[in-house]
């Protein structure tokens, strides 16, 4: 092989690579998700057989598009897989002024948005048919689905 043809096929190689690595770091950039932790769990005890878990975390929106939310739940993913009924923000606002328990973060619901490249700390309260026993150190899944059926998790535990 000659020199000639060992430089061309090396540049051809790098402008192949550059292209492609572009080409995906862009794409990366508009692909709709939402990371995030669970940054604190608290659990009120409503009768013995039902529990209310207040979730606070943390979602970062890492795209350049905005996450608006379509649909939320919540589910307890360690053990016995169950599911949790939401409560809206108004009940959720209504239920901690009552019990005189701390607002630290404004509660999510359908319709709210996060832009893209924004974090925000936000909350959730489910209620779950099962003893408070074990729901404090539990593993929880938050789930979303956005307008475009885009699915997003933010998942742990305190």
């Amino acid at each position: 092989m000659s020199r000639q043809f060992l430089i061309m096929l090396s540049a051809g190689l790098l402008v192949i690579g550059v292209a492609l690595y572009s080409t995906i770091s862009v794409n990366q950039k508009h692909l709709l998700t939402l990371e995030g932790s669970i940054t604190d769990v608290r659990i009120s005890e409503l009768t013995p057989e039902s529990t209310l878990v207040i979730l606070d975390f943390t979602a970062m929106n890492p795209s350049k598009v905005r996450f608006e939310v379509k649909e939320v739940g919540v589910e307890r993913t360690d053990g016995t897989p169950l599911r949790g009924d939401l409560l809206s923000k108004a009940e959720t606002v209504r239920f901690l002024e009552y019990a005189k328990l701390p607002m630290p973060n404004p509660t999510i619901g359908v319709g709210d948005r996060v832009q893209g490249g924004e974090t925000v700390k936000r909350m959730i309260a489910a209620r779950f048919d099962t003893p408070a026993a074990g729901l404090q150190t539990a593993t929880y899944r938050i789930g979303f689905l956005d307008y475009n059926n885009v699915a997003a998790k933010v998942e742990g535990k305190k």
